[in-house]
């Protein structure tokens, strides 16, 4: 086994592919080192046994569009035919068992008494809670958008500090795409 490296990349998800893939391509010689049997890290892809073709992106990462270098990777190596474009679904809730409507969550009255603060609530300096509780009303938050912040980020968001963004999200990256990705230009371990 070669023991002679340039570069040794720790960790073979989204960050250390990239950084692979970079200096591999400057004729580095690279040694990626994943303690996992899979790489993407934090994205993994899981298909369900008997449920058809349904499948779930289970780090629930998007490829917005400040993943460019992402993007540029995928391009240079001819994968981007791989990415899933992202789909306009409706959303719906599992509470108690069942399935239901987001809608039976939300409570319309302190919505509207809250939503007026909108345009006059300043998000610098505040969690995300706070934020949302005063735009959304408290029980919105604690009942609708805090699971649903939760899921995106795979952990609790309610501390985390109100970020705006506006990025777009076109396309779903899954462990799939990755491991297509991670098969050229590098050493495993």
């Amino acid at each position: 086994m070669k023991t002679d490296f340039g570069h040794i990349v720790i960790g073979a998800g989204i960050s250390g592919l990239g950084s692979a893939h970079f200096s591999a391509r400057r004729g580095i010689q690279t040694l990626v080192l994943e303690q996992s049997a899979r790489v993407g890290g934090c994205l993994n892809s899981c298909r369900f046994p008997g449920a058809g073709d349904f499948w779930a992106e289970a780090g629930s990462h998007s490829c917005f569009n400040s993943y460019g270098i992402l993007l540029e990777i995928l391009h240079e190596l001819d994968l981007l035919d791989h990415l899933v474009e992202k789909q306009r679904l409706s959303y719906s809730l599992y509470r108690d068992g069942n399935r239901r409507s987001v809608f039976s969550a939300l409570h319309p009255l302190e919505l509207a008494i809250a939503l007026p603060r909108l345009p006059f609530t300043r998000k610098q300096g505040r969690s995300v809670a706070e934020y949302y509780s005063t735009v959304l009303g408290r029980r919105n938050y604690r009942d609708l958008f805090a699971p649903a912040f939760s899921a995106v980020i795979c952990q609790p968001a309610g501390d985390f500090p109100v970020i705006r963004s506006s990025a777009v999200r076109p396309f779903s990256i899954t462990s799939r795409s990755l491991a297509s990705a991670s098969n050229t230009g590098f050493s495993w371990q």
